[in-house]
């Protein structure tokens, strides 16, 4: 299990995110996607 946390607010983060998923889906992970930890604290939102 890998969690991987993401500021979508920051272009060249958000596109080194989708980088890392497709290198996860390459060695077989698979990619859940839920609400995030910390949502509804301190104006963060979940993707």
């Amino acid at each position: 299990m890998i969690y991987d946390y993401v500021d979508r607010d920051v272009p060249v983060l958000a596109r080194m995110a989708t980088k890392r998923a497709a290198g996860y889906s390459a060695i077989g992970y698979t990619i859940a996607k839920g609400p995030g930890l910390f949502v509804g604290q301190l104006g963060v939102r979940s993707f």
